[in-house]
């Protein structure tokens, strides 16, 4: 009998741990973890193939950088293309043009540089060209804190933010890419 009571015991206990691998929508968690991974890689080569068959630019477009950037408060700091690139320190009005690409220079303030509605910036050639912009801007002009990230974990960031932004993931926050300085690797790790 007792051998019954333990094999008994022994039975709840390990229903109570299947029990507790399950989720609410009945699947084992490792199931449901290779689901969301499966899921994640399907939609970023699908969002990947997107990019290469949108091109809005040439990589050859010529980059202008601005001779007269910062002088009587004007923010154009290059053109791409036919597109204006601003940067703007903190408090300094943007513009509404959608043609334009307005990015805010947060470094004194949070090591952090942002580019605003990042989502409508498909083209790998102009993401790879305004990043250049940013890292040259960064020589250019140094911040009091030091920002330091990689063109691949810039390029990695924006990516993700682009693809929550085209699955509705918190539209709010993914709809602008910050490159905050302690997020370079956390990108360098996923490319």
């Amino acid at each position: 009998m007792k051998k019954k009571i333990c094999g008994t015991a022994l039975q709840e206990s390990q229903k109570k741990e299947d029990f507790k691998s399950f989720s609410k929508d009945g699947l084992p968690s490792q199931k449901r973890k290779k689901l969301r991974i499966f899921l994640g890689t399907v939609c970023g080569c699908i969002y990947l193939y997107s990019l290469k068959h949108q091109t809005l630019i040439s990589p050859n477009d010529t980059v202008l950088l601005q001779d007269n950037y910062c002088e009587d408060d004007n923010p154009l700091f290059a053109t791409v293309g036919d597109k204006n690139i601003y940067i703007v320190k903190e408090g300094m009005e943007l513009s509404t043009n959608q043609e334009d690409i307005w990015i805010s220079d947060l470094r004194d303030k949070d090591a952090d540089i942002k580019i605003f509605a990042s989502y409508r910036i498909q083209d790998w050639n102009l993401q790879s060209k305004i990043i250049d912009l940013i890292l040259e801007y960064n020589e250019q002009y140094p911040s009091t804190t030091p920002w330091t990230r990689s063109k691949s974990s810039l390029q990695t960031e924006w990516l993700v933010h682009n693809i929550a932004y085209q699955l509705h993931y918190e539209e709010k926050s993914s709809r602008d890419v910050d490159f905050h300085n302690d997020e370079e690797q956390v990108y360098r790790l996923i490319k």
